[in-house]
């Protein structure tokens, strides 16, 4: 039996409890959450850069055409920005609060707090040069952003 016919078997025999126990897994939901970050972060960015007009620099008498080329490229630049930004976050929030869902073994609000807080602290001393109060400030920041959103959408 050749190696795409071991996968083709493989595949017909995966059950709903097999998928269902995968998408339990931390690396999984993690993944997920910034795919999901990167398709959201593209989207803002791309929505934000359609209320940018400014021509830059050395492109005032060009051709309508040029000026449309250098529109779509900031346009996707300013998407890819987004879009990473969107993603980084998105990882490490779905990927800490899975970790603290299995943790406590319970799914409720406070699972998305803890997450938000622990999510904000990181990003707000990324640089290491921040300090205590600016991870005091994301924590605080994210955890109440959190707790309002799973509060609004889920209301455990």
């Amino acid at each position: 039996m050749n190696p795409l016919e071991r996968i083709d078997e493989y595949a017909r025999n995966i059950t709903p409890h097999d998928v269902e126990k995968l998408m339990e897994n931390c690396l999984i939901k993690s993944a997920m959450g910034g795919g999901a970050g990167l398709a959201l972060g593209f989207g803002i960015g791309v929505f934000f850069s359609s209320t940018q007009y400014d021509i830059p620099a050395g492109y005032e008498n060009s051709t309508t055409w040029t000026k449309v080329k250098e529109g779509f490229k900031a346009t996707g630049r300013q998407g890819w920005s987004s879009a990473k930004n969107f993603g980084t976050i998105s990882v490490v929030f779905s990927g800490t609060e899975c970790v603290i869902e299995k943790y406590r073994g319970k799914t409720d609000l406070w699972n998305g707090v803890y997450a938000g807080c622990a999510t904000g602290a990181v990003f707000g001393v990324r640089d290491f040069i921040a300090g205590p109060k600016a991870a005091l400030a994301g924590c605080a920041g994210f955890a109440a952003f959190s707790a309002t959103i799973e509060y609004l959408l889920f209301r455990h």
